[in-house]
């Protein structure tokens, strides 16, 4: 079975070109460059009769397929300024080209409008990836410092706050010796001879407890430093009853020096549980930064509720 003629189309696409279809009587005839034409008759006649005759349309390093179909041979293209600067432009941020780039640098070499745009965009690409180094304040001590006195650092540790631990830890167990001493009725001023007579042992038994709960929560908070804030509102309230109690017995006569004194432990774990208190919020300076006036936009209307805004994104 004979090939077609590659140049004759019954009603389709051009099998080589992929042109439209070319009307065979009447009507719009697709342009074909005379030029393809008269070089592949050219080569038609040179075969001669003695060969079968070669397709005009074939290139010279296409092999011809079976059948009516060829291999279609490379069409230079016409790359114009905005395709290759776009392909320029893909090539400076690393992505793949539109079109081939042997084509894009042959017209760059020819077009110095495309050239001088492609100098201009390496420039702009190279001064927005590096930028000169600005002096900048080091505030490292202070983070660091910061950092520090929050814990959230646990490989450094405050000494000031390591001290008022210690100090807290050691009150907090003469407390506790206190109250196992009144427990005992050793050494405390209080004679448990006339509690026992006079229906008052309860009371004693209560105080006692007290007192030990007390040393035991200064312990705690020695060894869980958070948790010295919530002993700031016993510790005072215990020590400015206790004061007025004092005042009254001592006015009376009805108390010792001795068991007066021993309500100075007390007092004195209130006065380490502020400093670790203090010490953990960072001074005043750091109180007074959490209390600053939140910006709004202008327009807006201040609520009465003011609590929930901050400066500070916890999920930062």
């Amino acid at each position: 079975m004979r090939d077609e003629a590659p140049y004759i189309c019954l009603g389709c696409a051009d099998e080589l070109l992929g042109r439209a279809p070319i009307t065979l009587r009447g009507g719009h005839r697709e342009h074909i460059d005379p030029g393809i034409v008269r070089r592949r008759v050219h080569r038609l006649t040179l075969a001669g009769s003695a060969t079968r005759p070669a397709s005009p349309w074939a290139a010279d390093n296409v092999t011809p397929a079976p059948g009516n179909f060829r291999r279609a041979y490379p069409t230079p293209f016409d790359v114009k300024c905005e395709v290759c600067q776009e392909a320029l432009s893909a090539r400076i941020d690393g992505e793949a080209e539109p079109v081939p780039s042997e084509q894009v640098d042959a017209h760059l070499e020819g077009c110095a409008a495309c050239a001088e745009w492609y100098d201009a965009a390496v420039a702009a690409t190279r001064g927005l990836r590096l930028r000169p180094i600005t002096p900048t304040p080091d505030l490292t001590e202070s983070i660091v410092a910061r950092a520090v006195a929050e814990g959230a650092i646990p490989g450094f540790r405050d000494e000031r706050l390591e001290t008022l631990r210690l100090l807290l830890g050691g009150i907090g167990a003469v407390q506790c010796a206190l109250g196992i001493a009144q427990l005992a009725g050793f050494g405390v001023g209080v004679h448990t001879d006339h509690l026992a007579h006079s229906g008052a042992g309860h009371l004693f038994n209560e105080s006692t407890a007290w007192n030990l709960a007390l040393g035991i929560g200064m312990v705690y908070g020695a060894l869980r430093t958070r948790a010295a804030a919530g002993l700031i509102p016993v510790l005072s309230g215990f020590a400015g009853v206790v004061t007025l109690f004092v005042i009254l017995d001592l006015a009376r006569h009805e108390t010792t020096v001795a068991r007066v004194s021993s309500h100075l432990v007390v007092v004195a774990g209130l006065v380490v549980a502020l400093l670790m208190q203090r010490r953990l919020r960072g001074g005043p300076e750091e109180r007074g930064r959490g209390h600053e006036p939140v910006p709004v936009p202008e327009g807006a209307r201040g609520g009465r509720r003011l609590g929930h805004l901050s400066r500070h994104d916890p999920a930062a």
